[in-house]
C-alpha cells in the first residue's frame, strides 16, 4: 500500500508506474521490468509513503538506464500532462502550446487562430495518450492540420519557417516609411514574434554620424528628413520644393546607408538576424548593395497610412506621450511629410518593393508576417515548382 502526501491510502499499481516510465522513453518491457523492481523491492515494508516509492524507482531507473531517464523521470513527475518531445538534436525537451503558438503566428496568422491550432496540435497527442513524441511529427501533425484547415499555402509557410530554423541562413528585415507612420512600434512588434534580438533605428545611427562628421562639411547629415535643402539659390534663399526635398533626402538616406550597411555586415559575419527600421530606408537602396550569404534571406517593406489626418492624430499623440520628440515641429511640417509618404510608396513601387498600409497594428503585423513567410517560402532550400511561383516582389 502507499501513502499519500494527503494521508490517503492506495493500492500499489505496478501499471500506472509503468506508463510514468514509458514517457522518459523506456519501452513497455523496460519500464516494466524496472516497475516489477521497485514492487520486489518495497514487497517486504508493508506500507510506504509516495515519497520512498518515487526515491526507489529513480534508485532502480538508475541502476538499469544511468542518469539521463532520472531526469527524464523527474520531469514527468513534476509535469504530469506534459507532452516531451525529442529534438532533432536528440535532446528532450517540454513541448509548450505557447511557443507553437508563436510558431504558428510567424506564418501569418492571427493571434487566436494560432492558439486554437497549437492547443489542437496539443490535443491531437493527449487524446491519443501520447506523451512523448519527436519533433518531425510535431511536424507532421501540424501541416496536417494546417492544411485541413487553412490550406496548403498556410502548411507550405509553415514548412519553410522549419526549414530555415534547421538552416545557417539570417533573417535581415528592412521597415521604411516616413515619419509618423508607425515603423518604430511596428518594428518592436515584429522582432519579438520573429525573435529578432537586434533592431537598429536609422535614426540612432544618424545620430551618431552627425556627432562624427561636422554639419559645415555634410550639412545635408544634420537637418530632418523632411527638411533637408541642397540647393541654395544665388540670393541665399533656401529653395524648398519638391524636386529638392527629393534630392536632400535621397542625399541623407545615402549617407545612413553607410552605416546600415556595417550594422547588416556585422550581423552576417555573427549569424544573427536583424531589423532595421527608419525613414532612410529608401526604396531598394540598401538592398542592392548587400551580399547576401546563400541561406540568408532579405525582406523589405515601406508603410504607411491612409491619409493626413491619422498622422496627425499620430504626432499629436507622440507630442502628449514624448514631449521631448516635439510633435509640433512634424506638424507644421505636415504637408512635407506626406509628399514624403508619396514620394517613398512611388519609389517603392518602381522598385518592387511591398507597401503595407498601417491602419491597424495587428493587422499589419499579421500581414507583415505573412509577407516574410512567403518569402521564406519561395526562398527556401527546396523551393517551389518554378511554375507555381508567385513570389512577392521583395522575395
Amino acid at each position: 500500500m502507499v501513502t499519500g502526501k494527503d494521508g490517503s491510502v492506495h493500492p500499489f499499481l505496478r501499471g500506472i508506474l509503468t506508463r510514468s516510465l514509458q514517457a522518459t522513453g523506456l519501452s513497455f518491457d523496460e519500464a516494466y521490468a524496472v516497475a516489477d523492481e521497485v514492487r520486489d523491492t518495497l514487497a517486504s515494508k508493508g506500507t510506504v509513503t509516495s515519497k520512498l516509492l518515487r526515491t526507489v524507482a529513480v534508485q532502480c531507473l538508475e541502476s538499469s538506464f544511468g542518469q539521463e531517464r532520472v531526469e527524464a523521470y523527474r520531469m514527468v513527475l513534476e509535469r504530469r500532462g506534459r507532452i516531451r518531445f525529442r529534438r532533432r538534436d536528440n535532446e528532450l525537451d517540454w513541448f509548450s502550446r505557447r511557443l507553437h503558438q508563436k510558431r504558428l503566428e510567424r506564418c501569418g496568422l492571427p493571434i487566436d487562430t494560432s492558439s486554437e491550432l497549437a492547443q489542437a496540435v496539443y490535443q491531437e497527442f493527449v487524446s491519443n495518450k501520447i506523451y512523448e513524441v519527436r519533433s518531425d511529427e510535431i511536424e507532421r501533425v501540424t501541416l496536417n492540420l494546417l492544411r485541413k484547415e487553412l490550406g496548403e499555402e498556410f502548411a507550405e509557410r509553415y514548412r519553410a519557417w522549419s526549414l530555415f530554423d534547421r538552416g545557417d541562413g539570417i533573417l535581415v528585415l528592412l521597415c521604411g516609411g516616413a515619419p509618423g507612420v508607425g515603423k518604430s512600434t511596428l518594428a518592436a512588434e515584429i522582432a519579438t514574434r520573429l525573435d529578432i534580438l537586434r533592431t537598429q533605428s536609422t535614426d540612432m545611427l544618424r545620430e551618431i554620424m552627425r556627432e562624427m562628421v561636422p554639419a559645415a562639411l555634410v550639412p545635408e547629415l544634420h537637418g530632418s528628413s523632411f527638411e533637408v535643402n541642397l540647393s541654395v539659390d544665388a540670393n541665399g534663399a533656401d529653395d524648398k520644393g519638391e524636386g529638392n526635398l527629393f534630392q536632400g533626402f535621397r542625399r541623407q538616406a545615402e549617407l545612413v546607408q553607410l552605416a546600415s550597411r556595417a550594422v547588416l555586415a556585422r550581423a552576417q559575419r555573427e549569424s544573427v538576424s536583424v531589423l532595421v527600421e527608419g525613414v532612410h530606408i529608401w526604396p531598394g537602396l540598401l538592398k542592392s548593395q548587400v551580399a547576401l550569404g546563400p541561406e540568408d534571406v532579405m525582406v523589405e517593406l515601406i508603410l504607411t497610412v491612409a491619409d493626413q489626418k491619422q498622422l496627425v492624430r499620430r504626432f499629436r499623440q507622440r507630442g502628449r506621450e514624448a514631449p521631448g520628440r516635439r510633435g509640433k515641429r512634424y506638424l507644421d511640417n505636415i504637408e512635407t511629410i506626406w509628399a514624403q509618404q508619396s514620394m517613398l510608396t512611388q519609389e517603392a513601387k518602381n522598385q518592387g518593393i511591398p507597401v503595407i498600409h498601417n491602419q491597424e497594428q495587428e493587422s499589419a503585423t499579421v500581414e507583415i508576417m505573412g509577407l516574410v513567410s512567403s518569402c521564406l517560402l519561395y526562398t527556401s532550400p527546396r523551393p517551389r515548382d518554378a511554375t507555381l511561383s508567385r513570389m512577392p516582389s521583395s522575395a
